[in-house]
């Protein structure tokens, strides 16, 4: 009898462990494939944008839109919002996802984020006029100071923060722990990234193009007046919806 109950406890608990990642799996996830994805308080693109997310960012599916072209998205501190389905990646059905709406009809409304921080990263942080270490130092703010985070630089080495008594300034990205990474921040330094022209390839019927950081296929294919799915073929993409900056695309020519 004891040996029939010890069976039945191991068999149990090789019945969860292998249950158990199917069971992870079932909860619908998705990941950003943009640069920089703003996150709107509604589905459309006259809603608000009440975040922005970085490549490679992990969101929960919470539910669609009746066009399945939007998408209500959840982060794991609880915040929710709303992105275009073209933006992200996850290989689960979005007709699958329940309608978002509230019992009005209307849809869900947005969680907006309020960017926050500690300074954690030095004793004593120096609150600069600029993003580099040249520009002069306003004020220094000791470790343990809570801000808010207002921007960043190009590269997010630095984040713009305002401090409780209204002072605003620069410090190295790695003085600070936020509840945003500062790469969702938007950029606050006047830089424009201009993306080079494509060039011809002598010899041949294409020219290049480098993938810039907010680019999706579609857009590429669409300015140059290709068809997606002859530019996805060409250039050996399986998935449009995934592509990568700093890639070189083959364009046929016009």
């Amino acid at each position: 009898m004891r040996r029939n109950l010890v069976l039945l406890i191991v068999l149990c608990i090789t019945l969860i462990v292998i249950a158990a990642p199917a069971l992870a799996q079932d909860t619908p996830v998705a990941s950003v494939n943009t640069a920089y994805l703003n996150v709107r308080s509604g589905p459309g693109l006259g809603y608000g944008s009440i975040a922005t997310l970085p490549r490679g960012f992990g969101v929960l599916l919470l539910g669609r839109n009746a066009e399945y072209n939007w998408v209500l998205i959840g982060t794991t501190d609880g915040v929710q919002g709303w992105v275009n389905v073209n933006y992200i990646y996850t290989t689960t059905r979005i007709s699958s996802l329940p309608l978002a709406e509230s019992a009005a009809g209307e849809p869900i409304a947005g969680t907006p984020i309020n960017p926050a921080a500690t300074i954690t990263g030095y004793v004593v942080a120096q609150l600069l006029t600029g993003p580099n270490e040249a520009n002069p130092v306003i004020t220094s703010v000791p470790a343990g100071t809570n801000v808010s985070l207002i921007g960043r630089n190009f590269d997010s080495s630095w984040v713009l923060i305002r401090l409780a008594d209204g002072t605003q300034g620069w410090v190295p990205a790695g003085a600070v722990t936020g509840n945003v990474p500062v790469r969702a921040l938007g950029t606050t330094d006047g830089s424009v990234w201009a993306p080079p022209p494509p060039s011809n390839v002598p010899g041949t019927g294409y020219q290049t193009y480098v993938i810039q950081p907010g680019d999706t296929l579609m857009g590429i294919a669409q300015h140059y007046g290709v068809n997606v799915y002859t530019l996805a073929a060409l250039n050996g993409i399986y998935n449009i919806n995934v592509i990568y900056w700093g890639t070189t695309l083959l364009i046929p020519n016009a």
